[in-house]
């Protein structure tokens, strides 16, 4: 079967959950699946080196250059893209239906403007000659000159603008629904934005939907009319962030980023709907009215000048005040050592859908506080404590409640290490690979 994967996500240079999820699960759906063939379709103006962006790249590029060789290198993954502007792009795919993704996919390699990320025809790729030396005939091009070479089905780890033909298959994942269930939580361009996307035609129009939650499935099907039987719950996998202990990070990243001894920590894009101004309230009361001040804030994230502004604004002594860092986006390596050094980690989020910081806070041994709210009672089941997001007083009772009680917290890490075992990617792409399979088969 003949599968194209949409990677224009990863095309982003700070990466989000929902980029480290295409990123992830692409990775382990290639080290299960040796028998299809994947075509990873992108579109970018700039000239990038897509492939070095992925540190499953160099297994691709030896699968491509050693046909034969399936057991180091990814035999059966292509990548190709096309070169245009993304304004451009998106609007004659929202407005005209055109161009058709699948088809891009499947004919870029011999069309003008349209190139193979190593500047081979798909056609005569040793990517093709490997999957016939898999299925035991000679080494030769899969299609013939003229002979349809259609995209049998096509996934969307993320939701964009897309546009597909109707013989194509298609399976979408969707993450959540944060725009539908609590617009106020985004600006008049975002909500254009999910609106000029949408979301709805495209879960009506695709043969299987891939939630990552039960909570993202109640909301399709109630905000969109979705039949359950259309669509799956696959939880997204975890890979375990500790492996760092032999890096010396303490020089280089105290002196960069000014980090205190003992600190509560939190992880994401700093914006409404992470309720990052009810965690530095939260805060307040834990240093102003339960008397615990030997811990400072660190807030780790994407942040913007308005988000800034908000939360300069919030009442506070400056005291208080001097003891909030803000650092800015952290890398891979940099989060490691956040988790690693933090005594709590804070995710009061109003809504989710699914939510890798928790997990990923577990995994380094840290006790976790988050929310009772949409899918992350699901992710943390007993392994943290779960507040009301809406609640201040509520959060800030739980974050002194770990940080008073040795057992608690000792007893919410030993689950925190158990918890992260029921997540792996290896598992999340067995169960997409099946629901491929099965539409292959219909």
């Amino acid at each position: 079967m003949r599968i194209g994967v949409d990677i224009r996500s990863l095309m982003d240079q700070e990466y989000s959950g929902v980029n480290m999820y295409a990123f992830n699960l692409l990775d382990a759906l290639f080290r299960v699946d040796s028998i299809n063939e994947y075509i990873l379709f992108y579109n970018n103006f700039s000239k990038v080196k897509v492939l070095d962006r992925f540190n499953f790249a160099p297994r691709i590029k030896r699968g491509l250059q050693r046909g034969s060789d399936a057991e180091r290198g990814y035999c059966n993954v292509s990548v190709l893209g096309s070169r245009i502007p993304n304004k451009i792009f998106n609007a004659s795919v929202t407005f005209l239906g055109r161009p058709k993704i699948d088809k891009l996919a499947a004919e870029g390699a011999n069309r003008r403007g349209f190139f193979d990320e190593i500047g081979r025809s798909v056609e005569k790729s040793p990517a093709c000659a490997c999957l016939r030396r898999q299925a035991g005939r000679p080494p030769a091009p899969l299609y013939k000159r003229g002979e349809s070479k259609k995209i049998d089905l096509f996934f969307s780890p993320n939701l964009l603008f897309s546009a597909f033909s109707k013989d194509c298959k298609k399976v979408l994942t969707v993450h959540d629904l944060s725009f539908e269930r609590c617009p106020q939580f985004y600006s008049l361009k975002g909500r254009l934005w999910h609106k000029l996307v949408r979301c709805r035609k495209m879960c009506e129009s695709s043969d299987m939907i891939v939630a990552v939650s039960e909570n993202t499935k109640y909301d399709i099907m109630e905000l969109y009319g979705i039949p359950e039987e259309k669509i799956r719950v696959v939880y997204p996998g975890f890979g375990n962030v500790r492996g760092c202990e032999g890096v010396n990070w303490t020089n280089r990243t105290d002196k960069t980023y000014h980090l205190p001894q003992r600190y509560i920590l939190f992880v994401g894009n700093v914006e409404a709907r992470k309720n990052v101004g009810g965690i530095i309230e939260a805060f307040r009361i834990l240093n102003e009215e339960y008397g615990i001040s030997d811990y400072d804030l660190v807030i780790a994230g994407k942040v913007r000048n308005k988000e800034i502004k908000k939360l300069r604004n919030l009442g506070m002594t400056e005291e208080v005040k001097n003891k909030i860092k803000l650092i800015g986006y952290a890398d891979e390596e940099m989060k490691v050592y956040l988790y690693r050094n933090a005594d709590l980690f804070v995710y009061p989020s109003f809504y989710e859908g699914f939510g890798f910081p928790p997990l990923e806070a577990m995994s380094c041994g840290v006790p976790v506080v988050t929310s009772d709210s949409s899918s992350l009672p699901e992710v943390v089941g007993d392994a943290g404590i779960k507040v009301d997001p809406h609640n201040i007083r509520d959060i800030a009772r739980a974050m002194a409640e770990i940080l008073r009680d040795k057992d608690l917290r000792d007893l919410l890490v030993k689950k925190g290490y158990e918890r992260i075992k029921k997540f792996s990617w290896e598992k999340s792409a067995r169960k997409v690979l099946e629901i491929f399979n099965e539409l292959g088969e219909n």
